[in-house]
C-alpha cells in the first residue's frame, strides 16, 4: 500500500514535543487512577506517548498499535518489551470488545479516512465507563480564513498558504491529512456513544471550545453498544 509506504519512509518526521505528551499524562491522570489499567495507545506513531506513560507507572499493562512497520520499530527501540506492539489497522482493532480502561489516541483521527470508524473501534474495544484521550490539530484557530479559502480553486491556494492549517493538503508532508475542527470532533464523539467530560480550552455558554492549535479532550464509554 502506498500510505504505508510513505509513513515508513517520513518515520523519523512523526514526532511531537515531549511537553504535548507529559500534557496528555497529566490531563489523563486527573480523572483515573494511572494504575493497574489495561491502557492502548492507537496509532502510538514512535512511541513517545508509551514512554512518557511507563515514566509515570509501569505497573499498568500497555498496548501500542501503528500500520508503519518502521513506526513500531522505533516504539520497541524506545520500550523494548515493556508493552506489547501490534502492527495492524486502526480502524479494524484486532482486540476483542471491552478489552481496555483506558484507549489514547494523539493527533490521529486527522490521518486516517474514516473517522467515524475510528471512534466506534475505540468505543467497541473500551470497556463501559472506559476513558478516551484524544487529540486533534485544531482548525478552527484559522477560522474564517480557511473555511473561504477552500473553497478557492486548489491552484491558487498555496499563495494563500500563511492562512491555512497545516493538515491543509497544499501544506502537508503526509500522505492523509484532513483539517477538523474541534467542534466536529466533539460531534463525531457523541455520535459514537461517548460522554465528553473535558476540552482543554476557552468555555462558552454554548459548549467547550479551545481556540488553541492542539485540542484535548476526555470522553468516557456510555454503557451499551455504539450507536
Amino acid at each position: 500500500m502506498w500510505v504505508k509506504k510513505e509513513y515508513n519512509r517520513i518515520a523519523n518526521r512523526i514526532t511531537m514535543p515531549r511537553s504535548f505528551y507529559e500534557k496528555a499524562v497529566s490531563i489523563l491522570s486527573k480523572f483515573t487512577r494511572l494504575q493497574f489499567q489495561n491502557i492502548l495507545d492507537v496509532g502510538c506513531g514512535n512511541g513517545l506517548l508509551l514512554s512518557q506513560f511507563l515514566e509515570s507507572n509501569d505497573e499498568n499493562e500497555y498496548c501500542g498499535i501503528d500500520f508503519s512497520e518502521e513506526l513500531i520499530k522505533r516504539t520497541k527501540q524506545k520500550i523494548h518489551d515493556k508493552a506489547m506492539l501490534v502492527c495492524g489497522d486502526a480502524l479494524k482493532l484486532p482486540f476483542k470488545h471491552s478489552s481496555f480502561d483506558i484507549v489514547t489516541c494523539t493527533e490521529v483521527i486527522e490521518h486516517v479516512n474514516g473517522q467515524m470508524r475510528l471512534l466506534q473501534e475505540i468505543h467497541r474495544v473500551l470497556k463501559p465507563m472506559g476513558l478516551l484521550l484524544i487529540t486533534l490539530p485544531n482548525a478552527l484557530p484559522f477560522y474564517p480564513f480557511y473555511f473561504i479559502i477552500r473553497k478557492f480553486p486548489r491552484s491558487i491556494r498555496p499563495r494563500f498558504s500563511f492562512l491555512l492549517p497545516y493538515e491543509d493538503e497544499v501544506k502537508t508532508s503526509q500522505p492523509i491529512d484532513h483539517a477538523y475542527t474541534s467542534l466536529q470532533l466533539l460531534k463525531w464523539l457523541r455520535q459514537s456513544g461517548f460522554h465528553v467530560v473535558h476540552t482543554s480550552g476557552l468555555k462558552n455558554r454554548h459548549v467547550s471550545v479551545i481556540f488553541l492549535y492542539t485540542f484535548y479532550t476526555i470522553a468516557v464509554k456510555k454503557n451499551g453498544k455504539c450507536p
